[in-house]
């Protein structure tokens, strides 16, 4: 094996001394640095002295997940009748967000649903209804993310009663055909941008409401490939830069709509792959989630999910991130004292963060594989020393395995039986 150049092993040794890391050795860092000083530049500095004063703390070991903190955490943005604090009420508009958020982050840690909070879930939604579908909050205009959102909370409650009450299929279907656009994506709203984002979003409420039809899904494809940038990750439209969510959400689709051998007919994997590497860092350990960005804990599920995507089109293996190094940054730098998950330390918990970070630990303590060729049914095995206590979860869907899948059959079972 060729040895590095010594400037560069004098690089790397400067580097360890300057974060005080000798005794990590898994850790090596090559970031690129030049003499010009830029906001970024010292961004990232500060992050990352902020990162390994954490990371020095543990020594190379993993800290432990404090779930019933975050349970707790997560209860408060699920109890109908205490209302939030004045400070939330900018996102009065994510209402049916913070239900999906809370409710499967404590399903994805291991927790129980109360029958309170259950029946709050649809009781809550049936007033976001609009045109068939969901709005963000009470009187708002439907919308795809908030729709998804509603649509998992709703699966996460497993209340079939209310599928059926507050779900019909023909709407669903109806309301999306109406927003799909010529070049075969979809819009989010009525005159609202078309983005992968948003087809990636009514494609997951038609899988599982069973309204993927012919017309519904013409186009779109081509429409997803188009959105892939010269970095090899995808853009939320064509022509624009690369960014983690929406690599995720054209992959996810994708995922929905072909085989899952068969995807790199379609788009360059070999190319989103290298990219989505590129996104861990040294020495933080975790995610970025886009060129010369700082890493944030919720890139753990949104690249973390995408490799597994990746991976299960084409068998590279199970090491294409360090899975270790990832649930340190996670588990040592983003729980807060008090409960909850945030984006970086410095930073304050929030009910997005906490899923999402709880999501990219499932998919750093688990092996995913495909079952078949369909995309949208997978088996998880967990890794050597794996805490078992986080449930695996869907990679197409964000949800505890088996979560989605109960809800597909439902309205697949309800189709057959009105036949």
């Amino acid at each position: 094996m060729a040895r590095l150049p010594s400037s560069i092993l004098d690089y790397i040794a400067a580097q360890q001394n300057r974060h005080k890391l000798r005794n990590m050795t898994h850790i090596l860092t090559l970031p690129i640095r030049d003499s010009y000083v830029t906001e970024t530049s010292e961004l990232q500095n500060a992050t990352e002295e902020q990162i390994v004063a954490c990371l020095e703390k543990s020594r190379d070991q993993v800290r432990s997940l404090e779930t019933e903190k975050h349970v707790n955490f997560l209860n408060m943005f699920l109890s109908p009748d205490a209302p939030l604090p004045d400070k939330f009420t900018g996102l009065d508009a994510s209402r049916a967000w913070l239900l999906y958020w809370s409710a499967n982050a404590i399903r994805v840690l291991g927790g129980e649903l109360s029958d309170e909070q259950k029946k709050g879930i649809p009781l809550t939604l049936e007033s976001f209804k609009e045109d068939g579908v969901f709005g963000g909050g009470s009187g708002q205009d439907a919308h795809a993310a908030s729709t998804y959102a509603a649509f998992l909370a709703l699966a996460d409650s497993d209340d079939e009663d209310a599928w059926g009450r507050l779900i019909n299929p023909e709407e669903v279907l109806k309301h999306n055909l109406k927003l799909k656009s010529p070049d075969g994506g979809f819009a989010s709203n009525v005159g609202g941008e078309t983005d992968v984002r948003g087809t990636y979003c009514r494609l997951v409420v038609a899988s599982l409401t069973n309204t993927l039809t012919t017309e519904l899904t013409d186009g779109v494809i081509k429409y997803i490939a188009s959105c892939q940038s010269y970095e090899g990750g995808f853009g939320g439209s064509p022509g624009n830069e690369a960014h983690a969510g929406y690599t995720y959400c054209a992959l996810a689709a994708l995922a929905i709509l072909v085989p899952i051998r068969e995807m790199d007919q379609y788009v360059n994997v070999e190319s989103c792959l290298a990219w989505l590497s590129a996104r861990q860092y040294q020495p933080e350990g975790g995610f970025s989630g886009r060129t010369n960005k700082l890493v944030d804990a919720c890139y753990a599920y949104w690249v973390g999910a995408s490799l597994v995507l990746i991976n299960g089109a084409v068998h590279a293996g199970p090491s294409l991130w360090d899975r270790k190094q990832l649930a340190q940054y996670v588990l040592n730098c983003c729980q807060q004292s008090g409960g909850g998950l945030r984006d970086k330390p410095g930073c304050k918990a929030d009910a997005y963060h906490t899923n999402y970070a709880a999501c990219g630990i499932a998919m750093s303590q688990y092996i995913y594989f495909p079952e078949g060729e369909n995309g949208l049914y997978w088996q998880a095995t967990s890794c050597d020393g794996a805490d078992t206590s986080i449930c695996p979860v869907n990679p197409v869907y964000g949800v505890p395995l088996g979560v989605a899948e109960r809800m597909r059959l439902y309205f697949t079972l309800k189709e057959e039986n009105l036949k």
